[in-house]
């Protein structure tokens, strides 16, 4: 394991140079001029402000030139230095990233459990009562847009029956981050739902499942250490793989309930063409994204040891 663990962190090195050179290119050519919105700060532009941001910040030199010292920076761990706030990058991140990782962690969690619970027991009593309103509300999950469920869940909760906070942070309270982590997981509980239903069901009528219950077990032994657990596979290859969408959705949700996260930061650079905060925070969530994947696959050898790492 731990020569596939060694193995894979090298891996991460040419992913992580592709993506920096895309998102490099892509931020750079697109309209707009990061120098001319911050040298506008009353509807008047002093070219002499804007040259000298230009200059200060290097966007003057080619294009190429500009990539190079870019990627020196980032093998010093160095992100840049916000054209906006005029701080670290990586400063600025140090403040969004926890509020993200928790809503995203939240809602991961909220939907993992719910997902696969509601999966499981759908499989189980195929046909049933319980099958049918499961499937159903996994239907109306993957339909729902996040905006509007999280408005809705903001009127009913905040305003109608003000039970919970609807806006901003609270310092990390608990109750802030209920609503908008339920907003953000329903989608990937109704995905989660539907996958573990049909990975249940190919393995429960399958030969050794029958073998297990001749045998005489347990039925909740049969269920756990026989169906639940084969089950699992595909379903946490799912949740690696949506954890980087999870990502990509809080940029909506931290929109609506005003949560200062690294999706917010990301909509504030784009208006501000703020480059570097902007090729800082898709680079954090392209790593986040690898690291998750690499857990992911170590989570395998737990769940089936019969899998052998390379």
């Amino acid at each position: 394991m731990l020569t596939f663990f060694i193995r894979r962190i090298v891996q991460f090195i040419p992913t992580v140079l592709v993506v920096s050179f895309i998102i490099f290119i892509l931020l750079n050519v697109m309209p707009g001029d990061a120098a001319l919105l911050s040298g506008n700060p009353r509807g008047g532009i002093d070219p002499k402000v804007v040259a000298a941001l230009r200059a200060k910040w290097g966007l003057d030199d080619p294009l190429y030139i500009r990539y190079f010292r870019y990627l020196g920076n980032l093998a010093h761990g160095d992100l840049g230095i916000s054209f906006r706030q005029n701080r670290n990058v990586s400063d600025i991140l140090k403040v969004r990233l926890p509020v993200t990782f928790r809503l995203a962690g939240l809602a991961m969690l909220f939907a993992s459990i719910a997902g696969v619970s509601l999966g499981f027991l759908s499989a189980i009593y195929q046909g049933s009562a319980i099958d049918s309103v499961a499937m159903v509300g996994a239907v109306a999950g993957m339909s729902v847009p996040n905006f509007w469920l999280g408005l809705m869940l903001m009127y009913l909760f905040g305003a109608l029956w003000r039970v919970l906070p609807t806006s901003g942070y609270g310092g990390g309270q608990f109750s802030y981050m209920i609503l908008p982590a339920f907003t953000l997981g329903v989608r990937y509980m109704a995905l989660l739902a539907r996958i573990s239903r049909s990975s249940v069901l190919e393995i429960v009528y399958q030969d050794y499942i029958k073998t297990a219950r001749s045998k005489g077990l347990a039925e909740w032994t049969v269920r756990y250490r026989h169906i639940f657990r084969n089950a699992l596979i595909p379903v946490v290859t799912v949740i690696g793989l949506q954890f980087g969408g999870m990502l990509a959705s809080a940029v909506v949700v931290e929109t609506v309930f005003s949560l200062p996260g690294i999706g917010s930061l990301l909509v504030q650079s784009i208006f501000n063409r703020d480059i570097p905060v902007l090729q800082g925070s898709i680079l954090v969530i392209v790593v986040t994204f690898l690291i998750v994947n690499l857990m992911v696959d170590l989570v395998y050898g737990y769940i089936d040891p019969r899998i052998q790492y390379d």
